[in-house]
């Protein structure tokens, strides 16, 4: 997900105190969102990685209970 660029140009000379800190706390929330994105990506890579590995277990387990099951038999 890209966050869309916020186009503010204000001229300096018309900024209050106001203003300035609105455009600060735009920026920082910006940053803050890039940051949790990067997060979740990488969070999403490590489930994937272990939702294969606890496929791969279910099918490890699956078929220690056949061999089980057909020493059992015989």
């Amino acid at each position: 997900m890209t966050l869309p660029y916020l186009a503010i140009d204000i001229p300096e000379g018309e900024r209050t105190p106001l203003v300035n800190w609105l455009l600060n706390l735009i920026a920082q929330q910006q940053q803050l969102l890039e940051g949790q994105q990067e997060t979740i990506a990488k969070l999403e890579k490590e489930v994937t990685k272990l939702q294969e590995k606890a496929a791969s277990l279910d099918e490890q387990l699956l078929a220690a209970k056949d061999r089980e099951l057909n020493n059992l038999q015989f």
